[in-house]
């Protein structure tokens, strides 16, 4: 399952709750609970508070979070290397 398939199931679950009054990390735990990777989602990432909307769930899980859930390996940025590792020859340069 890519991550727009687990979005869309995630906002599929959880659009069936009445949020009108606020839904509660417990809630939303109940309706994944059928989905681990969903489940895990939420338990590590959403707040134990009455939420307004499912919109501001989806706001505080990190896309990150989305890749990781699916084993995707992170492919964010080039791996950087160790100040002082690579000679930069500034001190050959003239100075004037």
């Amino acid at each position: 399952m890519d991550e727009g398939d687990m979005r869309a199931r995630f906002e599929q679950l959880l659009s069936g709750l009445d949020w009108t009054k606020g839904v509660s990390k417990q809630e939303m735990l109940d309706t994944l609970g059928g989905d681990a990777a969903l489940y895990t989602l939420v338990e590590e990432y959403v707040a134990d508070e009455p939420w307004p909307s499912l919109a501001r769930v989806l706001d505080v899980i990190p896309e990150q979070a989305w890749q990781d859930s699916q084993g995707d390996v992170w492919r964010g940025g080039a791996e950087s290397e160790e100040a002082g590792t690579r000679s930069s020859h500034f001190k050959d340069g003239a100075a004037e």
